[in-house]
């Protein structure tokens, strides 16, 4: 005990000298630590074998010759075995936890701490507890941390965010995403340049043409990492965009396919009820019922009732911009106003167009949360197609700073933390988490470095200034719990998983079949190592991560995760099931989701306005200025092409990084049978286009990385 007590007082020693060391700097104190139990260990270790001796093994002879194990070369109670065909004469076979020629190094094995030998708990609790004094949360618990300038979400601790990403050049582990993305950067600034030079292939108000040569400038350099290159047939967005078809179907397969709701009778726990749209919303000016029996071809006065009753009624709405103030903007670069956000409304029918094939249609778009705003229809030609404009404008903003930033890549910001702080690296649930949230913690260090910063380049393309952004991602926070980011919960909460009312909806099809995947994989692995319930209940690892996650967790750093819904303790196996398939579900498939989309359908400008610009009059309405000038193109191309367009690994890739043979076997069995996964995606996008919809091949198993790494 008094060799314990030396070492803690040695990682506190450390950790005191340095109160800003890096969470990575944890293996040198773990290190020293090490070294002063070196003496200590021999006895450890004496005492795990179960010898009462000198820990030297057994010796077997085999066959005649010299006995080479008279010496007994073999260390902790490791058996020595005669075999004349190595140079020594022998060789060793270790018990557990040993290695080596001579058993003489401690290679713990991958284990829950209760089935680990003493010595080996000695190492994981002196790498935990050096772990748990250097990596802290920021939390918005703190009284003196709550103001309108900072962030409420739990993140990782870290003053010196540039020399922490700067770290990742030279860790092993995070090289290629540091190299990768500097490289990526480094391209997209290059091709910016580029046409920066060549003023003259552009006229002083673009066309379509000048718009989507900016475009496949960028897109050609990168499609070839994109999903959509595995398709047999891809329809052109640049020559789609304006057509209603195109619009409907970006909500059910674009770049934000997360805002579309089923509208109900009456209000419940699924979709949102017209009642509420209506006397909450909407214009009473607007005769809503005509547009629904225009659509429908239709003389009978209750279609719409009728048709929300058959829960074919859809609206997509922006509840993230509610309340929302937009700034004032000015762009240096378009001499015109920047249009304020709205939060349009827009409202879709799903009918059959041929036999077997129904299809969503555009029924009717509200420019703004606002019972006084002006609604549209497909008959109003120009203003309609201003109205779509308006949609896809606040569909990118929210996409940016809600869906993307905050729901997947902040929030994800503790779980990664607690990973390291909580779990020993000799934990199995460590051996995979660590590949799930590779390079995540950096990537959002350098997001809040390089793109959302208060002068970042984003808010020189997005409607909304950084002000607002931290307000938007605040209030939004402030809402969330862990059901939100439960691909299914979520899914029942919009009311959108009748395939028979809405057949077409890849975003939940496909989703649901990695969805799927996915919890199989994580059951079958913590069966491996959890035997029964109790082996959770008493895996205080575990327990303690689970502690700090939950915003209903107890004791000094209980509850500084702040994440609602989750569970304090977690008692079983499809608890446990749930809640890790539902943290690697957002790292993995929800990541790729809400990233790699932006190249195909963030790039041109027509289709997807960050900004839009008013006229020559500065009157708010369709115009050939609406979309900027080739400054305005340039820096969305650029901000979509360094978001979109790297992949760093392949989902389960990392079988062969798995140190315990049984976890290494698994994980590469399902990242083998993930081919079977790929053909069945495949094959439904080759049937999509056959029948005139947009693909959606985001969730390719080979195009969606193990964590939020880009």
């Amino acid at each position: 005990m008094k060799r314990w007590m030396v070492v803690l007082a040695l990682v506190l020693v450390l950790h005191n000298s340095s109160a800003d060391t890096d969470m990575k700097n944890t293996n040198d104190v773990t290190q020293e630590a090490e070294h002063t139990l070196k003496d200590d260990i021999a006895g450890q270790e004496q005492e795990a074998s179960g010898s009462a001796g000198s820990g030297i093994g057994a010796a077997v002879q085999e066959g005649d010759g010299p006995n080479n194990c008279a010496k007994s070369p073999c260390k902790n109670s490791g058996t020595c075995i005669n075999d004349y065909n190595r140079i020594d004469g022998y060789r060793c076979q270790c018990q557990d936890d040993f290695g080596g020629i001579n058993c003489e190094e401690l290679k713990c094995r991958i284990s829950l701490a209760s089935y680990a030998s003493k010595i080996c708990l000695v190492r994981r609790e002196i790498g935990r507890k050096a772990k748990k004094m250097l990596i802290k949360l920021t939390s918005s618990r703190k009284e003196d941390f709550l103001n309108n300038s900072d962030m409420h979400v739990p993140l990782l601790l870290k003053k010196g965010a540039a020399s922490f990403v700067q770290s990742a050049s030279t860790d092993p582990f995070t090289i290629e995403w540091y190299m990768k993305m500097t490289d990526n950067a480094d391209l997209n600034k290059d091709i910016e340049s580029h046409f920066t030079l060549k003023d003259s292939r552009f006229h002083t108000t673009p066309t379509l043409l000048d718009f989507a040569i900016v475009y496949e400038a960028f897109y050609k350099h990168h499609k070839k990492r994109s999903a959509m290159s595995a398709l047999k047939r891809v329809p052109a967005i640049e020559d789609n965009f304006f057509k209603d078809r195109c619009f409907a179907d970006q909500r059910l397969a674009g770049a934000n396919p997360f805002q579309i709701w089923k509208v109900t009778r009456e209000a419940g726990n699924e979709g949102v009820s017209w009642e509420r749209l209506y006397e909450t919303y909407l214009n009473k000016d607007f005769d809503w019922h005509k547009a629904f029996r225009k659509v429908l071809n239709t003389d009978d006065n209750d279609a719409l009732d009728k048709a929300i009753d058959k829960a074919e009624v859809l609206v997509v709405y922006y509840p993230e911009l509610e309340g929302i103030e937009p700034p004032q903007l000015n762009d240096v670069k378009f001499n015109h106003t920047v249009l304020p956000l709205t939060a349009p409304i827009a409202f879709f029918i799903t009918k059959e167009y041929e036999p077997g094939v129904r299809r969503l249609s555009p029924v009717a778009i509200q420019l703004n949360m606002d019972n006084t705003s002006s609604v549209f229809t497909p008959d109003d030609e120009k203003s309609w197609f201003f109205a779509k404009s308006a949609v896809q404008r606040a569909d990118f903003n929210v996409l940016h700073i809600v869906k993307k930033r905050l729901k997947t890549h902040l929030y994800m910001d503790a779980p990664c933390t607690l990973v390291e702080k909580y779990f020993s690296e000799y934990h199995p649930l460590h051996q995979i988490l660590r590949h799930h949230c590779r390079a995540s913690l950096e990537t959002n260090k350098l997001f809040e470095l390089k793109l959302y910063g208060p002068k970042a380049p984003i808010y020189k393309a997005l409607s909304i200034d950084y002000k607002t952004a931290v307000k938007m991602l605040n209030e939004q926070y402030n809402k969330m719990d862990f059901d939100d980011i439960d691909l299914l919960k979520d899914l029942q909460k919009r009311g959108v998983m009748d395939k028979k009312t809405l057949p077409y909806y890849p975003y939940r099809d496909d989703g649901v079949k990695l969805y799927d995947t996915i919890k199989t994989f994580i059951k079958d692995y913590l069966q491996l190592y959890y035997k029964k319930d109790e082996d959770i209940t008493k895996d205080y690892e575990l327990q303690e991560f689970a502690n700090e996650m939950s915003i209903d967790g107890k004791n000094e750093d209980g509850g500084l995760g702040m994440v609602r819904k989750f569970p304090a303790k977690i008692e079983n196996l499809d608890q446990l099931t749930g809640v890790l398939s539902t943290f690697i579900w957002v790292l993995t498939g929800q990541h790729a989701a809400v990233t790699y989309p932006i190249l195909e359908y963030g790039g041109f400008v027509p289709n997807a306005p960050h900004r839009l610009f008013a006229d020559s009059e500065g009157k708010s309405k369709f115009s050939n200025s609406m979309f900027g000038n080739k400054a305005i193109a340039l820096e969305v191309a650029e901000l979509c092409s360094n978001i979109g367009s790297i992949h760093l690994d392949q989902l389960f890739d990392y079988y062969n990084k798995i140190e315990d043979e049984q976890g290494k076997v698994l994980v590469q069995k399902f990242y083998d049978d993930l081919d079977n996964l790929s053909k069945k995606i495949l094959d439904d996008n080759d049937q999509r286009v056959r029948d005139g919809f947009l693909p959606y091949p985001y969730f390719l198993p080979g195009y969606v990385t193990n964590s939020i790494s880009t």
